[in-house]
């Protein structure tokens, strides 16, 4: 969608904006879903919060990584964007799994 609006989408610099305005606005309701869905923390939110956030960055910096990686092949668009959400996943989940909700009972 935001690739829609932005009709220099296939420049690095936009992209990267776009990709990083996408990744950490999903990151909002992610939070809230592993919270109460997956882990069923009960933990302190904002201390949790401020984790998953630290994470959240870490995860939107490996997606960086691996869309400059992949764009060659692919272009900036739908295809290396799923490509980097998906590494954006893996480190998303586990670091999140065995740092901010250690605790919790997933």
């Amino acid at each position: 969608m935001l690739q829609r609006l932005d009709p220099l989408h296939a420049q690095t610099l936009h992209y990267n904006i776009l990709y990083s305005i996408a990744f950490l606005a999903g990151g909002v309701s992610n939070y809230w879903l592993n919270r109460v869905w997956t882990f069923r923390s009960m933990g302190h939110a904002v201390r949790e919060g401020m984790q998953f956030l630290t994470v959240s960055v870490i995860a939107l910096i490996a997606g960086l990584i691996v869309s400059a990686m992949v764009a060659p092949w692919f272009g900036h668009g739908h295809r290396t964007w799923f490509v980097a959400t998906l590494a954006g996943i893996f480190v998303n989940f586990f670091v999140n799994k065995y740092w901010t909700f250690k605790g919790a009972a997933a």
